[in-house]
């Protein structure tokens, strides 16, 4: 299995109307690129990595499958239409058997 982790940090002035729609917008993802298996995502409540406010965990069958949501419309049209809320985003990849 390959777990694909992402962080948000929001700039300055995002409501939380924005970040709602956005968590709106990830969790419909699944329903348009079928390489995800899983997708779950939320709200930092313990604020453990300081302004990272909301987590997503994707999961994917195999390596080709994050290969292919990358550059999925879908997906790409996802990051362009909330990029510009976003102060900074960390990205991790790994696999498990």
């Amino acid at each position: 299995m390959v777990w694909h982790t992402v962080w948000f940090k929001f700039n300055e002035g995002v409501t939380d109307e924005q970040k709602q729609e956005m968590l709106d917008g990830l969790n419909d993802l699944p329903d348009s690129i079928d390489a995800i298996q899983t997708l779950a995502c939320g709200e930092d409540f313990a604020g453990r990595a300081p302004g990272y406010e909301v987590g997503l965990v994707v999961t994917f069958e195999t390596r080709a499958g994050l290969e292919e949501y990358g550059p999925h419309p879908y997906h790409q049209n996802f990051v362009a239409k909330f990029k510009p809320l976003w102060a900074d985003v960390l990205a991790l990849d790994f696999e498990t058997p």
